[in-house]
């Protein structure tokens, strides 16, 4: 008796280790979201100029379960395919994909991607043009004692081969300015760095600048002015649009008030000139409308740079009635 027992157990280990190498090595079919991205070779020498560089692709893999498991386990989420040379490319993600490790040698067939290709991939030479001039910009919203000044005064810049032409009949880059952080700088000299961009008639948004930054000098003048409007000004009253005319907005104050703003002279003159940017307005939410809230914050929408705005009060009183029907 204890013998056949012992001949069923063992039977039965061995059956259930057959099952088991059986079950790892059937078929079986399962889908893969993988994102591509395209790479050159050399940064410094090649660019990628057209076509996408980036496709999240919908793999469908087929193997063994085992060799599925091994695979999404050594998978990213992301491949990258390097692109070596120049020239216009399509390219069969089936195929290439195959040819790269986890997918080569895993035993597990792609048996399809879709999109399938990427196409018209255009990989330019980078063309280095030495001893460009970096121009100073004259920034807006500050006055300046004398011209702002650079260094280094030129610049090495890789330009894709198509638009050589172009960048050499032109051959200077401009200096990138922010206009808010330069209205904030204190009336004195200053050097701040400052990044390079190509001129926008050159047609090229792949040029690579070295160094891609330099140091801008300038001697900030004070120049600080005030402007208060002759008259008040009305508060406008800003809604969600989707519920536009469901609601009447009474200002219970006096709708108009006095403010007064500050800044650089030349931004107080543009303010000047466009009056509807020192428009002040309240912006009630739907939430706000729901609660009824009974006072909404001054607020001011796009004012020059370096312009600060002063209201003789900073919130108004409102009241909100609700026009919906059945109210």
């Amino acid at each position: 008796m204890v013998k056949r027992l012992q001949t069923f157990i063992l039977v039965s280990i061995i059956t259930l280790f057959i099952w088991l190498i059986a079950e790892a090595q059937s078929l079986d079919t399962q889908g893969q979201l993988l994102q591509v991205q395209l790479k050159v070779a050399e940064q410094s020498r090649l660019v990628i100029t057209s076509g996408s560089t980036n496709s999240t692709v919908q793999l469908e893999l087929q193997g063994s379960t085992a060799s599925l498991d091994r695979l999404l386990h050594n998978l990213t989420g992301t491949m990258l395919l390097t692109l070596e040379t120049p020239g216009e490319f399509t390219i069969d993600l089936q195929e290439r994909l195959s040819e790269m490790p986890p997918f080569k040698g895993s035993g597990v067939n792609i048996r399809s991607v879709d999109p399938d290709f990427m196409e018209r991939v255009v990989v330019e030479r980078l063309i280095t043009v030495d001893d460009v001039q970096v121009r100073p910009t004259e920034p807006n919203g500050v006055e300046l004692r004398g011209s702002p000044t650079v260094s280094p005064v030129t610049v090495s810049v890789a330009v894709p081969e198509s638009a050589l032409g172009a960048f050499q009949a032109a051959k200077y880059v401009n200096v990138v300015l922010d206009d808010l952080s330069l209205a904030s700088l204190s009336p004195g000299p200053h050097t701040i760095n400052v990044p390079l961009a190509i001129s926008a008639g050159v047609g090229t948004t792949h040029a690579v600048i070295s160094p891609s930054t330099v140091a801008l000098t300038l001697d900030v003048r004070d120049s600080t002015e005030t402007w208060t409007p002759e008259a008040p000004l009305p508060v406008q009253v800003q809604l969600p649009a989707d519920l536009a005319g469901e609601y009447r907005i009474t200002v219970v104050d006096d709708r108009f008030i006095e403010v007064t703003f500050t800044g650089p002279s030349q931004s107080i003159e543009r303010l000047k000139q466009d009056r509807a940017r020192a428009v002040p307005f309240i912006a009630l939410t739907s939430d706000d409308l729901a609660r009824g809230v009974t006072a909404a914050a001054i607020q001011f929408r796009s004012l020059p740079a370096g312009v600060t705005a002063t209201p003789a009060q900073t919130s108004v009183t409102v009241e909100i009635t609700d026009l919906t029907p059945g109210e």
